[in-house]
Protein backbone atom coordinates (compact mmCIF):
# COMPACT_ATOMS: atom_id res chain seq x y z
CA UNK A 1 0.00 0.00 0.00
CA UNK A 2 1.43 3.44 -0.94
CA UNK A 3 2.16 5.71 2.04
CA UNK A 4 -0.54 8.15 0.88
CA UNK A 5 -3.20 5.44 1.09
CA UNK A 6 -1.98 4.33 4.51
CA UNK A 7 -2.03 7.92 5.75
CA UNK A 8 -5.68 8.37 4.82
CA UNK A 9 -6.60 4.94 6.22
CA UNK A 10 -5.12 5.84 9.61
CA UNK A 11 -6.60 9.34 9.60
CA UNK A 12 -10.06 7.89 8.93
CA UNK A 13 -9.41 4.76 10.97
CA UNK A 14 -12.44 2.44 10.75
CA UNK A 15 -12.07 1.58 14.44
CA UNK A 16 -12.15 5.26 15.37
CA UNK A 17 -15.31 5.72 13.32
CA UNK A 18 -16.85 2.64 14.88
CA UNK A 19 -16.17 4.00 18.37
CA UNK A 20 -17.77 7.33 17.46
CA UNK A 21 -20.92 5.61 16.23
CA UNK A 22 -21.20 2.62 18.57
CA UNK A 23 -21.05 2.84 22.40
CA UNK A 24 -20.31 -0.86 22.85
CA UNK A 25 -16.94 -1.89 24.40
CA UNK A 26 -13.86 -1.61 22.20
CA UNK A 27 -10.13 -1.22 23.03
CA UNK A 28 -10.15 2.23 21.42
CA UNK A 29 -13.43 3.36 22.88
CA UNK A 30 -12.04 5.43 25.78
CA UNK A 31 -9.37 7.31 23.83
CA UNK A 32 -11.84 8.18 21.05
CA UNK A 33 -14.68 9.15 23.41
CA UNK A 34 -12.42 11.37 25.54
CA UNK A 35 -12.55 14.09 22.87
CA UNK A 36 -16.30 14.40 23.38
CA UNK A 37 -16.97 14.72 19.65
CA UNK A 38 -20.57 14.51 18.52
CA UNK A 39 -19.67 13.50 14.96
CA UNK A 40 -16.78 12.62 12.67
CA UNK A 41 -16.97 16.08 11.12
CA UNK A 42 -15.84 17.73 14.36
CA UNK A 43 -13.56 14.94 15.59
CA UNK A 44 -9.81 15.57 15.59
CA UNK A 45 -8.43 12.79 13.39
CA UNK A 46 -5.82 10.21 14.39
CA UNK A 47 -2.27 11.26 13.53
CA UNK A 48 -0.73 8.89 10.95
CA UNK A 49 2.66 10.59 11.15
CA UNK A 50 4.24 14.03 10.84
CA UNK A 51 6.93 14.68 8.26
CA UNK A 52 8.12 12.97 5.09
CA UNK A 53 7.74 9.38 6.26
CA UNK A 54 8.83 7.85 2.96
CA UNK A 55 12.21 9.59 2.86
CA UNK A 56 13.26 10.70 6.37
CA UNK A 57 16.23 8.59 7.58
CA UNK A 58 15.08 8.67 11.23
CA UNK A 59 11.63 7.76 12.53
CA UNK A 60 10.58 8.56 16.10
CA UNK A 61 7.82 6.49 17.72
CA UNK A 62 6.10 7.90 20.82
CA UNK A 63 3.21 6.41 22.82
CA UNK A 64 0.53 8.84 21.55
CA UNK A 65 -0.06 12.42 20.45
CA UNK A 66 -1.41 14.72 23.16
CA UNK A 67 -4.59 16.68 22.58
CA UNK A 68 -4.02 20.43 22.39
CA UNK A 69 -7.43 21.96 21.73
CA UNK A 70 -6.29 25.40 20.47
CA UNK A 71 -4.02 23.92 17.78
CA UNK A 72 -5.13 24.16 14.14
CA UNK A 73 -5.62 20.53 13.21
CA UNK A 74 -7.52 18.30 10.72
CA UNK A 75 -11.02 17.11 11.59
CA UNK A 76 -13.31 14.71 9.79
CA UNK A 77 -14.70 17.39 7.49
CA UNK A 78 -11.31 18.01 5.82
CA UNK A 79 -10.69 16.66 2.32
CA UNK A 80 -8.18 13.78 1.97
CA UNK A 81 -5.71 15.86 -0.06
CA UNK A 82 -5.60 18.58 2.58
CA UNK A 83 -5.15 15.99 5.34
CA UNK A 84 -2.26 14.30 3.54
CA UNK A 85 -0.56 17.64 2.90
CA UNK A 86 -0.98 18.66 6.54
CA UNK A 87 0.70 15.56 7.96
CA UNK A 88 3.41 15.17 5.31
CA UNK A 89 4.35 18.87 5.30
CA UNK A 90 3.45 19.85 8.82
CA UNK A 91 6.97 21.05 9.57
CA UNK A 92 7.69 22.89 6.32
CA UNK A 93 4.60 25.06 5.98
CA UNK A 94 2.48 27.31 8.12
CA UNK A 95 1.38 24.68 10.66
CA UNK A 96 4.57 24.53 12.76
CA UNK A 97 6.99 27.45 13.01
CA UNK A 98 10.70 26.96 13.71
CA UNK A 99 10.10 23.24 14.12
CA UNK A 100 8.56 23.62 17.57
CA UNK A 101 5.74 26.21 17.65
CA UNK A 102 2.24 25.06 16.70
CA UNK A 103 -0.17 27.24 14.79
CA UNK A 104 -3.26 27.92 16.87
CA UNK A 105 -6.86 28.27 15.72
CA UNK A 106 -6.66 32.06 15.99
CA UNK A 107 -3.69 32.18 13.60
CA UNK A 108 -1.04 32.89 16.23
CA UNK A 109 1.63 30.40 17.32
CA UNK A 110 2.19 28.61 20.59
CA UNK A 111 5.23 28.84 22.74
CA UNK A 112 8.01 26.37 22.00
CA UNK A 113 6.78 22.80 22.58
CA UNK A 114 9.31 20.80 24.55
CA UNK A 115 8.55 17.48 22.85
CA UNK A 116 9.42 18.85 19.40
CA UNK A 117 12.51 20.63 20.74
CA UNK A 118 13.90 17.45 22.25
CA UNK A 119 13.07 15.30 19.23
CA UNK A 120 15.11 17.67 17.09
CA UNK A 121 17.98 17.48 19.57
CA UNK A 122 17.96 13.68 19.51
CA UNK A 123 17.98 13.65 15.71
CA UNK A 124 20.85 16.12 15.76
CA UNK A 125 22.83 13.78 17.99
CA UNK A 126 22.60 11.06 15.36
CA UNK A 127 23.25 13.33 12.39
CA UNK A 128 25.94 15.31 14.24
CA UNK A 129 24.52 18.54 12.84
CA UNK A 130 21.32 20.55 13.21
CA UNK A 131 18.42 18.39 12.05
CA UNK A 132 15.74 19.60 9.64
CA UNK A 133 12.28 18.76 11.07
CA UNK A 134 10.13 16.61 8.82
CA UNK A 135 13.00 16.00 6.40
CA UNK A 136 15.73 14.42 8.53
CA UNK A 137 13.15 12.78 10.78
CA UNK A 138 9.47 11.95 10.91
CA UNK A 139 7.26 11.25 13.93
CA UNK A 140 4.65 8.56 14.49
CA UNK A 141 2.91 6.90 17.43
CA UNK A 142 1.86 3.57 18.89
CA UNK A 143 -1.65 4.97 19.49
CA UNK A 144 -2.58 7.37 16.70
CA UNK A 145 -5.60 9.01 18.33
CA UNK A 146 -4.92 12.21 20.24
CA UNK A 147 -5.27 11.53 23.95
CA UNK A 148 -6.89 13.79 26.51
CA UNK A 149 -4.68 13.48 29.58
CA UNK A 150 -3.62 10.00 28.53
CA UNK A 151 -7.16 8.60 28.83
CA UNK A 152 -7.55 5.29 27.01
CA UNK A 153 -3.97 5.00 25.74
CA UNK A 154 -3.14 1.87 27.73
CA UNK A 155 -6.35 0.18 26.58
CA UNK A 156 -5.72 0.99 22.92
CA UNK A 157 -1.99 0.56 22.51
CA UNK A 158 -1.73 -3.14 21.71
CA UNK A 159 -4.76 -3.08 19.42
CA UNK A 160 -3.62 0.02 17.54
CA UNK A 161 -0.10 -1.39 17.16
CA UNK A 162 -1.51 -4.57 15.61
CA UNK A 163 -3.34 -2.46 13.04
CA UNK A 164 -0.69 0.04 12.05
CA UNK A 165 2.74 -0.18 13.72
CA UNK A 166 4.49 -2.57 11.36
CA UNK A 167 2.78 -1.13 8.29
CA UNK A 168 3.88 2.41 9.18
CA UNK A 169 7.50 1.41 9.81
CA UNK A 170 7.50 -0.69 6.63
CA UNK A 171 6.28 2.33 4.64
CA UNK A 172 8.97 4.59 6.08
CA UNK A 173 12.37 5.37 4.63
CA UNK A 174 14.01 5.23 8.05
CA UNK A 175 16.99 3.05 8.73
CA UNK A 176 16.91 4.06 12.41
CA UNK A 177 13.69 3.87 14.44
CA UNK A 178 13.84 5.64 17.81
CA UNK A 179 11.21 4.53 20.34
CA UNK A 180 10.42 6.93 23.19
CA UNK A 181 9.16 6.00 26.64
CA UNK A 182 8.36 2.82 28.57
CA UNK A 183 4.89 2.32 27.10
CA UNK A 184 6.05 2.49 23.51
CA UNK A 185 9.13 0.42 24.33
CA UNK A 186 7.06 -2.43 25.74
CA UNK A 187 4.72 -2.53 22.76
CA UNK A 188 7.46 -2.31 20.12
CA UNK A 189 9.71 -4.85 21.82
CA UNK A 190 6.84 -7.27 22.18
CA UNK A 191 5.75 -6.71 18.58
CA UNK A 192 9.20 -7.49 17.17
CA UNK A 193 10.35 -10.02 19.76
CA UNK A 194 13.17 -7.97 21.26
CA UNK A 195 14.54 -8.94 24.65
CA UNK A 196 15.03 -5.63 26.40
CA UNK A 197 17.92 -4.30 24.33
CA UNK A 198 18.55 -0.56 24.26
CA UNK A 199 19.69 -0.86 20.65
CA UNK A 200 18.53 -3.76 18.46
CA UNK A 201 19.17 -4.66 14.86
CA UNK A 202 19.43 -4.95 12.05
CA UNK A 203 15.82 -6.12 11.70
CA UNK A 204 14.14 -6.44 8.31
CA UNK A 205 10.86 -4.52 8.22
CA UNK A 206 9.29 -3.89 4.83
CA UNK A 207 12.30 -5.37 2.98
CA UNK A 208 14.61 -2.81 4.62
CA UNK A 209 17.10 -3.59 7.40
CA UNK A 210 16.51 -1.18 10.27
CA UNK A 211 17.97 -0.49 13.69
CA UNK A 212 15.79 0.22 16.72
CA UNK A 213 16.89 2.42 19.62
CA UNK A 214 14.96 2.87 22.87
CA UNK A 215 15.19 6.11 24.84
CA UNK A 216 13.25 7.63 27.75
CA UNK A 217 10.34 9.84 26.79
CA UNK A 218 11.02 13.54 26.43
CA UNK A 219 9.04 14.22 29.63
CA UNK A 220 10.99 11.68 31.70
CA UNK A 221 13.14 12.81 34.56
CA UNK A 222 16.83 12.12 34.29
CA UNK A 223 19.00 11.53 31.25
CA UNK A 224 17.27 11.29 27.87
CA UNK A 225 20.03 11.73 25.28
CA UNK A 226 21.73 9.08 23.16
CA UNK A 227 25.10 9.93 24.64
CA UNK A 228 23.79 9.29 28.17
CA UNK A 229 21.46 6.36 27.48
CA UNK A 230 23.24 4.12 24.97
CA UNK A 231 26.75 2.71 24.85
CA UNK A 232 29.32 4.60 22.81
CA UNK A 233 29.75 1.74 20.33
CA UNK A 234 25.98 1.51 19.85
CA UNK A 235 25.74 5.22 19.18
CA UNK A 236 28.56 4.90 16.64
CA UNK A 237 26.58 2.20 14.80
CA UNK A 238 23.42 4.34 14.72
CA UNK A 239 25.38 7.32 13.42
CA UNK A 240 26.99 5.20 10.73
CA UNK A 241 23.64 3.77 9.63
CA UNK A 242 22.03 7.22 9.41
CA UNK A 243 25.07 8.50 7.55
CA UNK A 244 24.83 5.67 5.03
CA UNK A 245 21.13 6.39 4.53
CA UNK A 246 21.80 10.04 3.74
CA UNK A 247 24.36 9.25 1.01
Amino acid sequence: MPPSDLLIEIAFCPQMQRCLADPRPHPCRAVVAAQGSASLAEHRLPQPWSGLLHSAPILFVSPNPSLRLPVAYPTGNWQPGAIAHYFNHRFDGDWIAEGNKARLTDGTYSRSIRFWVEIRQRAGELLQRQAVPGVDYALTHVVHCEAVGGIGVTDAQDYCAQQYLNRTIAASGAWVVVVLGRQARRVVQQHYGFNGETVAGPVEVGAVERWFAFLPHTNARGYRSFERCVMAEELAVLRRVVGDRRR
